[in-house]
């Protein structure tokens, strides 16, 4: 452990809340992404509270368009933002003794404070505005105005989506969306590697290869594998080649998720955690893009128009993965893609893994072809 008592809590301990933001860059396609962000807010709320970062001229668009939560609270702020994907621009958190912040705290002496890392946002490498989100994390922490939360500002770019944590001192991480010269130049791994175990008191980084320029986030870690308990990890399984051949976009995509998967297993299969043990793995089986659910041509090319091309022609397909859920207080919110029977085998394997928590699963169609899933929407912010 950390001798100054720092720990990045790992997503199945206990939230305070979770954190959304409203979508509102999007043209005619808007009411569709709000539709999809209005369902996980409420969906999440059923466990745990929910604030949603909005732009202050959309507030009473969003009450309207979310409603109430359902046993938790649901509050709109009025934090201005470039896009919907909490989980990048928001702090990474971490928890310390309060009497650590020079330097000479010691492990379970006292209070203890949360600190908002901010990995200063850059768009994913300059690739989208971010002069608004780059901020909300700073300016939601001054919201709280508490004396139990503090800012620290790290000397690295990188998004929350990009960092898994297992609680007990070990990263996951893919070297193509931290290792980058468009968020970290002339920075080595290793230079990296040890700007994190200074920042945040972890031990070890275990990383995967990722792939550059894949998607937006050059291959987040949250899409590829995630830390489910302490030595456990769930990787996304692509679906097979028979399933994608013919489709152009997904020919493509597709052989470089599975050449990722395939490295992942090797790495994952022959390393061991911070504290030396080796790691079990669950494979997440995704589902087959010719049963997920398309959207209208026309829709496709408001896509294409603003330069995201994540489905066929005809509106089938997108990047879709399970593994892309969110672990709340109680429960687990995860997508479902209209092919029945691997929504109902991922259901199935992450209530396994999950026997104490209750699996919801929300219809995200129109995140799952900007991009992103319920994680990438999403921020959790653990109990100090």
């Amino acid at each position: 452990m950390d001798p100054r008592g720092r720990r990045i809590p790992a997503e199945w301990e206990l939230h305070q809340r979770i954190i959304m933001a409203w979508p509102t860059h999007w043209g005619p396609l808007n009411p569709k992404f709000q539709g999809d962000v209005a369902r996980v807010a409420q969906a999440v709320s059923r466990f745990e509270s929910v604030q949603m970062l909005v732009p202050p001229e959309h507030v009473e668009e969003a009450k309207a368009s979310v409603g109430k939560g359902q046993t938790h609270e649901i509050e709109f702020l009025p934090i201005p933002v470039n896009d919907l994907w909490a989980r990048d621009f928001i702090p990474l958190f971490m928890t310390r003794p309060k009497d650590s912040a020079g330097g000479h705290g010691g492990e379970g002496k006292g209070e203890r404070e949360l600190v908002g890392v901010d990995y200063n946002f850059n768009g994913w490498g300059q690739k989208a505005p971010y002069n608004l989100s780059a901020h909300a994390g700073e300016r939601l922490i001054k919201h709280w105005n508490s004396t139990s939360s503090r800012r620290l500002v790290s000397r690295m770019v990188a998004e929350g989506g990009a960092i898994e944590s297992d609680g007990q001192g070990t990263l996951l991480m893919t070297e193509s969306s931290i290792v980058n010269d468009n968020r970290n130049p002339n920075k080595t791994r290793s230079d990296l590697e040890e700007t994190f175990k200074e920042e945040l008191g972890i031990k070890k980084v275990i990383w995967l290869k990722g792939l550059k320029g894949y998607d937006i986030t050059d291959s987040h870690i949250d899409a590829l594998a995630r830390f489910v308990a302490p030595g456990v990890v769930m990787v996304s399984k692509p679906p097979p080649e028979s399933q994608t051949q013919g489709l152009p976009l997904h020919s493509k995509w597709f052989q470089a998720w599975r050449d990722q998967y395939a490295q992942a297993i090797q790495v994952l299969s022959t390393t061991t955690d911070a504290k030396g043990n080796s790691l079990r793995i669950i494979d997440l089986p995704e589902p087959n893009p010719s049963k997920t659910r398309r959207i209208p041509p026309e829709e496709v090319a408001v896509f294409e128009e603003i330069g995201v091309e994540l489905c066929e022609k005809d509106g089938s397909g997108g990047i879709n993965t399970y593994l892309n859920f969110l672990m709340v207080n109680g429960g687990i919110v995860m997508p479902e893609f209209g092919d029945e029977e691997a929504d109902a085998e991922a259901k199935k394997i992450v209530e396994e893994q999950f026997p104490d928590r209750e699996v919801e699963t929300v219809r995200i169609d129109y995140l799952v072809k900007g991009g992103g899933g319920i994680h990438c929407s999403t921020h959790d912010v653990p109990i100090v």
